[in-house]
């Protein structure tokens, strides 16, 4: 019978270690979504995710634009870089596989771009968190991640 106690009371206590640390996890991450000024409801959370994710068919045309980068005329490089800038971080992993071209006006051009978007852009961090924050797709009951939306 005491050992029975004893194994259900361990439980208990593993079960509140587990739960008290979740929850440090999401302040953690709520923190961290505050500093970077991301609010964590969904729709926002969606938008945040949507801004770093590159759809299929602007693949190519932002290849293009890495390709205009090199181009003889000097209007069309600052063209293509206020586009790729424009993009944001969605252009990011692209434009380090530029980084790494055998023409050096595109590598040049790329490292700026990358340069400009990352100084604008939130650390590295901030995409677990959100992450953390999001809702998961098929939970069938309310979901409250973060501990104040």
């Amino acid at each position: 019978m005491l050992e029975s106690f004893v194994f259900i009371a361990s439980g208990w206590l593993m079960t509140a270690a587990a739960t008290t640390a979740r929850n440090e996890q999401i302040a953690a991450d709520e923190t961290v979504l505050k500093n970077a000024a991301v609010a964590f409801d969904n729709a926002s959370l969606l938008n945040f995710f949507k801004t770093r994710t590159l759809l299929d068919g602007d693949r190519e045309t932002v290849h293009k634009l890495i390709r205009q980068l090199g181009a003889d005329s000097y209007r069309l490089r600052e063209h293509a870089m206020a586009e790729l800038i424009g993009r944001g971080p969605v252009v990011l992993e692209m434009l380090r596989e530029a980084a790494k071209d055998d023409d050096l006006e595109i590598v040049r051009r790329a490292e700026k771009c990358l340069a400009r978007i990352e100084e604008k852009d939130v650390s590295d961090d901030v995409a677990p968190a959100a992450a953390a924050c999001s809702r998961p797709v098929n939970l069938p009951v309310p979901w409250k991640p973060c501990l104040r939306t």
